[in-house]
Protein backbone atom coordinates (compact mmCIF):
# COMPACT_ATOMS: atom_id res chain seq x y z
CA UNK A 1 0.00 0.00 0.00
CA UNK A 2 2.71 2.27 0.79
CA UNK A 3 4.57 1.87 -2.22
CA UNK A 4 1.93 3.07 -4.34
CA UNK A 5 0.83 5.75 -1.67
CA UNK A 6 4.18 7.42 -1.54
CA UNK A 7 5.37 6.71 -5.25
CA UNK A 8 8.95 5.92 -3.72
CA UNK A 9 11.89 4.55 -5.85
CA UNK A 10 14.67 2.50 -4.65
CA UNK A 11 17.46 4.83 -3.09
CA UNK A 12 20.75 4.03 -4.22
CA UNK A 13 23.57 3.64 -1.50
CA UNK A 14 23.51 6.75 0.96
CA UNK A 15 25.16 7.46 3.99
CA UNK A 16 22.83 7.42 6.58
CA UNK A 17 21.10 4.33 8.43
CA UNK A 18 20.73 0.98 7.22
CA UNK A 19 17.76 -0.82 8.71
CA UNK A 20 17.43 -4.99 9.74
CA UNK A 21 14.18 -6.42 10.96
CA UNK A 22 14.77 -8.16 14.18
CA UNK A 23 14.28 -11.85 14.35
CA UNK A 24 11.60 -13.54 15.76
CA UNK A 25 9.45 -10.45 16.38
CA UNK A 26 6.32 -11.49 15.42
CA UNK A 27 5.33 -13.29 18.53
CA UNK A 28 6.40 -10.60 20.27
CA UNK A 29 4.12 -7.68 17.75
CA UNK A 30 1.23 -10.63 18.39
CA UNK A 31 1.04 -10.13 22.24
CA UNK A 32 1.79 -6.31 22.11
CA UNK A 33 -1.62 -6.03 19.80
CA UNK A 34 -3.36 -8.37 21.79
CA UNK A 35 -2.53 -6.40 25.27
CA UNK A 36 -3.84 -3.75 23.50
CA UNK A 37 -6.88 -4.71 21.73
CA UNK A 38 -7.93 -6.20 25.61
CA UNK A 39 -7.28 -3.05 27.79
CA UNK A 40 -9.03 -1.07 25.37
CA UNK A 41 -12.06 -3.31 25.55
CA UNK A 42 -11.88 -3.10 29.47
CA UNK A 43 -11.70 0.46 28.77
CA UNK A 44 -14.86 0.82 26.46
CA UNK A 45 -16.84 -1.52 28.95
CA UNK A 46 -16.12 0.60 32.11
CA UNK A 47 -17.44 3.48 29.65
CA UNK A 48 -20.60 1.66 28.59
CA UNK A 49 -20.95 1.06 32.50
CA UNK A 50 -21.53 4.70 33.27
CA UNK A 51 -24.93 5.94 33.43
CA UNK A 52 -24.93 7.69 30.24
CA UNK A 53 -27.96 8.91 27.99
CA UNK A 54 -27.03 6.82 24.96
CA UNK A 55 -30.24 7.87 23.09
CA UNK A 56 -28.81 11.64 24.06
CA UNK A 57 -25.82 10.90 22.89
CA UNK A 58 -27.29 9.83 19.19
CA UNK A 59 -29.70 12.43 18.99
CA UNK A 60 -26.58 15.24 19.94
CA UNK A 61 -24.55 13.49 16.91
CA UNK A 62 -27.48 13.94 14.27
CA UNK A 63 -28.10 17.00 15.05
CA UNK A 64 -24.84 18.51 15.32
CA UNK A 65 -24.46 21.73 13.48
CA UNK A 66 -22.34 20.82 10.16
CA UNK A 67 -21.16 23.86 9.00
CA UNK A 68 -19.30 24.36 12.41
CA UNK A 69 -17.78 20.87 12.35
CA UNK A 70 -16.79 21.36 8.53
CA UNK A 71 -15.03 24.57 10.11
CA UNK A 72 -12.89 22.21 12.55
CA UNK A 73 -12.35 19.63 9.05
CA UNK A 74 -11.02 22.66 7.63
CA UNK A 75 -8.36 23.77 10.39
CA UNK A 76 -6.44 20.55 9.56
CA UNK A 77 -5.11 22.53 6.68
CA UNK A 78 -3.23 25.53 8.33
CA UNK A 79 -2.31 23.12 11.36
CA UNK A 80 -0.30 20.96 8.53
CA UNK A 81 1.11 24.47 7.31
CA UNK A 82 2.47 25.58 9.98
CA UNK A 83 3.77 22.37 11.39
CA UNK A 84 5.80 22.27 8.44
CA UNK A 85 7.02 25.74 8.54
CA UNK A 86 8.53 24.29 11.91
CA UNK A 87 9.97 21.07 10.59
CA UNK A 88 11.35 23.24 7.98
CA UNK A 89 13.54 25.27 10.25
CA UNK A 90 14.22 22.19 12.24
CA UNK A 91 15.68 20.55 8.95
CA UNK A 92 17.96 23.91 8.23
CA UNK A 93 19.53 23.35 11.69
CA UNK A 94 20.68 19.37 10.21
CA UNK A 95 21.36 20.94 7.11
CA UNK A 96 18.54 20.07 5.13
CA UNK A 97 17.54 22.52 2.86
CA UNK A 98 14.13 22.07 1.20
CA UNK A 99 11.74 24.28 0.30
CA UNK A 100 8.17 25.26 2.64
CA UNK A 101 6.30 23.70 -0.07
CA UNK A 102 8.14 20.51 -0.33
CA UNK A 103 7.84 19.95 3.53
CA UNK A 104 4.13 20.57 3.61
CA UNK A 105 3.78 18.37 0.95
CA UNK A 106 6.54 15.24 3.32
CA UNK A 107 4.26 16.32 6.05
CA UNK A 108 0.96 15.60 4.82
CA UNK A 109 2.29 12.54 3.98
CA UNK A 110 3.30 11.51 7.38
CA UNK A 111 0.50 13.00 8.64
CA UNK A 112 -1.74 10.76 6.01
CA UNK A 113 -0.07 7.66 6.67
CA UNK A 114 0.47 7.60 10.70
CA UNK A 115 -3.74 8.05 10.97
CA UNK A 116 -3.98 4.50 9.35
CA UNK A 117 -0.95 2.96 10.81
CA UNK A 118 0.30 1.81 14.23
CA UNK A 119 3.42 3.81 15.92
CA UNK A 120 5.01 6.54 14.25
CA UNK A 121 5.08 4.90 10.86
CA UNK A 122 4.28 8.77 9.79
CA UNK A 123 7.70 10.21 11.05
CA UNK A 124 9.38 7.09 9.50
CA UNK A 125 8.07 7.88 6.23
CA UNK A 126 8.71 11.58 6.32
CA UNK A 127 12.90 11.03 7.31
CA UNK A 128 12.84 7.91 4.71
CA UNK A 129 11.39 10.35 1.70
CA UNK A 130 14.21 12.09 2.94
CA UNK A 131 16.85 9.77 2.52
CA UNK A 132 15.44 8.97 -0.97
CA UNK A 133 16.28 11.92 -2.21
CA UNK A 134 19.79 11.74 -1.18
CA UNK A 135 19.78 12.95 2.48
CA UNK A 136 20.87 10.98 5.40
CA UNK A 137 17.92 9.15 7.04
CA UNK A 138 19.89 9.59 10.71
CA UNK A 139 19.02 12.90 10.11
CA UNK A 140 15.75 12.64 9.35
CA UNK A 141 14.78 10.99 12.13
CA UNK A 142 16.26 13.19 14.37
CA UNK A 143 14.37 15.58 12.80
CA UNK A 144 11.55 14.08 13.54
CA UNK A 145 11.91 13.41 17.39
CA UNK A 146 12.50 16.70 17.97
CA UNK A 147 9.55 17.98 16.27
CA UNK A 148 7.85 15.33 18.41
CA UNK A 149 9.47 17.03 21.08
CA UNK A 150 8.26 20.46 20.59
CA UNK A 151 4.54 19.12 20.58
CA UNK A 152 4.78 17.21 23.50
CA UNK A 153 6.48 20.52 25.45
CA UNK A 154 3.65 22.64 24.22
CA UNK A 155 1.11 20.49 25.25
CA UNK A 156 2.51 19.78 28.82
CA UNK A 157 2.46 23.46 29.55
CA UNK A 158 -1.14 24.57 27.81
CA UNK A 159 -2.16 21.44 30.13
CA UNK A 160 -0.46 23.07 33.71
CA UNK A 161 -2.00 26.28 32.59
CA UNK A 162 -5.50 24.44 31.61
CA UNK A 163 -5.27 22.49 35.32
CA UNK A 164 -4.75 25.68 36.92
CA UNK A 165 -7.68 27.24 35.38
CA UNK A 166 -9.61 24.31 36.19
CA UNK A 167 -9.32 24.89 39.95
CA UNK A 168 -8.18 23.00 43.14
CA UNK A 169 -10.27 19.48 42.47
CA UNK A 170 -7.89 18.84 39.81
CA UNK A 171 -4.72 19.74 41.31
CA UNK A 172 -4.14 15.81 42.06
CA UNK A 173 -2.99 15.47 38.25
CA UNK A 174 -0.35 18.33 38.87
CA UNK A 175 2.39 15.84 39.93
CA UNK A 176 2.04 13.42 36.64
CA UNK A 177 1.87 17.40 34.55
CA UNK A 178 5.09 18.10 35.98
CA UNK A 179 6.99 14.69 35.67
CA UNK A 180 6.18 15.29 31.30
CA UNK A 181 7.09 18.70 31.55
CA UNK A 182 10.31 17.23 32.98
CA UNK A 183 10.74 14.66 30.44
CA UNK A 184 9.62 16.52 27.34
CA UNK A 185 11.86 19.55 28.62
CA UNK A 186 14.56 16.99 29.08
CA UNK A 187 14.69 15.96 26.07
CA UNK A 188 14.97 19.27 24.73
CA UNK A 189 17.53 20.44 27.14
CA UNK A 190 19.76 17.58 25.67
CA UNK A 191 19.35 18.61 21.79
CA UNK A 192 20.01 22.43 22.90
CA UNK A 193 23.22 22.03 25.44
CA UNK A 194 26.35 20.71 23.31
CA UNK A 195 28.24 18.83 26.01
CA UNK A 196 24.64 17.05 26.49
CA UNK A 197 24.09 16.17 23.38
CA UNK A 198 27.69 14.55 22.83
CA UNK A 199 27.02 12.64 25.99
CA UNK A 200 23.13 11.47 25.45
CA UNK A 201 24.25 10.55 21.56
CA UNK A 202 28.08 9.88 20.99
CA UNK A 203 29.02 7.88 24.51
CA UNK A 204 25.23 6.37 25.40
CA UNK A 205 23.79 5.73 22.32
CA UNK A 206 26.52 5.19 20.25
CA UNK A 207 27.93 2.36 22.29
CA UNK A 208 24.53 0.92 22.82
CA UNK A 209 23.82 0.69 18.91
CA UNK A 210 27.40 -0.53 18.48
CA UNK A 211 26.86 -3.20 21.05
CA UNK A 212 23.12 -4.27 19.65
CA UNK A 213 24.64 -4.73 16.01
CA UNK A 214 27.98 -6.63 16.94
CA UNK A 215 24.79 -8.99 18.54
CA UNK A 216 23.02 -8.73 14.85
CA UNK A 217 19.80 -7.84 16.91
CA UNK A 218 19.82 -3.91 15.90
CA UNK A 219 17.03 -2.13 14.69
CA UNK A 220 19.11 0.88 13.09
CA UNK A 221 22.88 0.96 12.65
CA UNK A 222 24.37 4.32 11.74
CA UNK A 223 26.94 4.26 9.09
CA UNK A 224 27.82 7.44 10.27
CA UNK A 225 30.24 7.56 13.67
CA UNK A 226 28.48 9.00 16.12
CA UNK A 227 31.44 10.11 17.29
CA UNK A 228 32.01 12.33 14.38
CA UNK A 229 31.70 16.51 15.00
CA UNK A 230 29.65 16.29 12.09
CA UNK A 231 27.24 13.67 13.81
CA UNK A 232 23.43 14.19 12.50
CA UNK A 233 22.58 14.83 16.20
CA UNK A 234 23.21 18.63 16.56
CA UNK A 235 21.83 20.85 18.88
CA UNK A 236 19.94 23.29 18.51
CA UNK A 237 20.20 26.90 17.48
CA UNK A 238 18.26 29.73 19.96
CA UNK A 239 16.46 31.03 16.49
CA UNK A 240 15.40 27.73 15.62
CA UNK A 241 14.07 27.24 19.25
CA UNK A 242 12.14 30.58 19.42
CA UNK A 243 10.96 29.91 15.85
CA UNK A 244 9.62 26.07 16.59
CA UNK A 245 7.89 27.39 20.32
CA UNK A 246 5.85 29.67 18.69
CA UNK A 247 4.34 28.09 16.20
CA UNK A 248 3.87 24.92 17.67
CA UNK A 249 1.66 27.15 20.00
CA UNK A 250 0.01 28.45 17.47
CA UNK A 251 -0.54 25.16 16.29
CA UNK A 252 -2.00 23.86 19.39
CA UNK A 253 -4.38 27.02 19.10
CA UNK A 254 -5.79 25.58 16.23
CA UNK A 255 -6.13 22.19 17.43
CA UNK A 256 -8.03 23.54 20.86
CA UNK A 257 -10.26 25.70 18.00
CA UNK A 258 -11.10 22.44 16.13
CA UNK A 259 -12.27 20.98 19.43
CA UNK A 260 -13.95 24.41 19.92
CA UNK A 261 -15.82 24.10 17.03
CA UNK A 262 -17.17 20.40 17.40
CA UNK A 263 -18.28 21.22 21.03
CA UNK A 264 -20.19 24.01 19.67
CA UNK A 265 -21.41 22.01 16.62
CA UNK A 266 -23.02 20.04 19.38
CA UNK A 267 -24.30 22.95 21.05
CA UNK A 268 -22.66 22.77 24.36
CA UNK A 269 -22.08 26.35 25.96
CA UNK A 270 -18.44 25.87 26.92
CA UNK A 271 -15.71 28.66 26.49
CA UNK A 272 -12.43 28.51 24.63
CA UNK A 273 -10.40 28.43 27.49
CA UNK A 274 -12.10 25.15 29.37
CA UNK A 275 -11.65 23.75 26.27
CA UNK A 276 -8.22 24.25 26.24
CA UNK A 277 -8.04 22.77 29.64
CA UNK A 278 -10.12 19.81 28.96
CA UNK A 279 -8.80 18.54 25.46
CA UNK A 280 -5.18 19.21 26.44
CA UNK A 281 -5.59 17.11 29.86
CA UNK A 282 -7.61 14.35 28.01
CA UNK A 283 -5.06 14.15 24.61
CA UNK A 284 -2.39 13.27 27.73
CA UNK A 285 -4.32 10.48 28.79
CA UNK A 286 -5.16 9.07 25.57
CA UNK A 287 -1.01 9.16 24.84
CA UNK A 288 -1.41 5.88 27.09
CA UNK A 289 0.75 3.39 25.34
CA UNK A 290 -1.93 0.10 25.84
CA UNK A 291 -4.40 1.36 23.67
CA UNK A 292 -5.50 1.39 20.50
CA UNK A 293 -5.66 5.63 19.55
CA UNK A 294 -5.99 5.89 23.02
CA UNK A 295 -9.99 4.99 22.55
CA UNK A 296 -11.33 4.07 26.21
CA UNK A 297 -8.89 6.39 28.21
CA UNK A 298 -9.53 9.51 25.94
CA UNK A 299 -13.73 9.10 27.09
CA UNK A 300 -13.44 8.69 30.11
CA UNK A 301 -10.81 11.71 30.57
CA UNK A 302 -13.41 13.92 28.96
CA UNK A 303 -16.04 12.29 31.08
CA UNK A 304 -14.38 12.83 34.45
CA UNK A 305 -12.95 16.00 33.90
CA UNK A 306 -16.45 17.46 32.16
CA UNK A 307 -18.50 16.48 34.72
CA UNK A 308 -16.42 17.93 37.85
CA UNK A 309 -17.33 20.94 35.87
CA UNK A 310 -21.15 20.40 35.51
CA UNK A 311 -21.82 19.43 31.94
CA UNK A 312 -23.42 16.24 31.31
CA UNK A 313 -21.40 12.77 30.09
CA UNK A 314 -23.13 12.10 27.17
CA UNK A 315 -21.84 15.32 25.98
CA UNK A 316 -18.21 14.28 26.65
CA UNK A 317 -19.53 11.24 24.97
CA UNK A 318 -20.39 12.81 22.28
CA UNK A 319 -17.74 15.03 22.26
CA UNK A 320 -15.40 12.55 21.81
CA UNK A 321 -16.97 9.93 19.21
CA UNK A 322 -17.09 13.47 17.05
CA UNK A 323 -13.35 14.03 17.48
CA UNK A 324 -12.85 10.35 16.77
CA UNK A 325 -14.60 10.75 13.32
CA UNK A 326 -13.13 14.23 12.70
CA UNK A 327 -9.65 12.76 13.07
CA UNK A 328 -10.26 9.81 10.79
CA UNK A 329 -10.73 12.79 7.89
CA UNK A 330 -6.73 13.36 8.77
CA UNK A 331 -6.07 10.13 6.15
CA UNK A 332 -7.49 12.09 3.06
CA UNK A 333 -6.49 15.66 4.12
CA UNK A 334 -2.67 14.79 4.62
CA UNK A 335 -3.38 12.82 0.95
CA UNK A 336 -4.62 15.99 -0.30
CA UNK A 337 -1.59 18.18 0.89
CA UNK A 338 1.01 15.62 0.14
CA UNK A 339 -0.40 15.25 -3.68
CA UNK A 340 -0.76 18.89 -4.37
CA UNK A 341 2.58 20.10 -2.85
CA UNK A 342 5.18 17.27 -3.71
CA UNK A 343 7.90 17.65 -5.33
CA UNK A 344 7.96 16.06 -8.97
CA UNK A 345 11.72 17.07 -9.19
CA UNK A 346 13.13 15.79 -6.36
CA UNK A 347 15.57 17.76 -3.72
CA UNK A 348 18.60 17.57 -6.14
CA UNK A 349 21.17 19.63 -3.70
CA UNK A 350 20.41 16.81 -1.06
CA UNK A 351 23.79 15.15 -1.61
CA UNK A 352 25.67 18.09 -1.17
CA UNK A 353 24.02 18.88 1.95
CA UNK A 354 24.80 16.13 4.24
Amino acid sequence: MFKAFTNFSRPGPVRGCLLKTPALSRPKNYKRVFLRVLITVILVGLLSRLNLDWQQIGADLSHANLWLALGSVGLIFPIIGLKAWRWKFILGNYRIKILLKEATGLYGLGLSAGSVTPGQVGDFIKALSLQDKGYSLAKGMASTLVDRLFDMFVLVLLALWGLLQLGSGFYGDLPLLLGFLALTGLGLLVLVVPRLSTFIFNDLLGKVLDRKSRKGNGIVQLEESLENPASPYRQLGLACIGTSFFLTLATAGLAVGRTWLLALALGANISFMNVLAISTLATIASLVPFTIGGIGVRDLALVTIMTQLGYPGYLAVSLSTLLLLVNLLNFPAGYIVWFSFKSSNGLKSGANLK
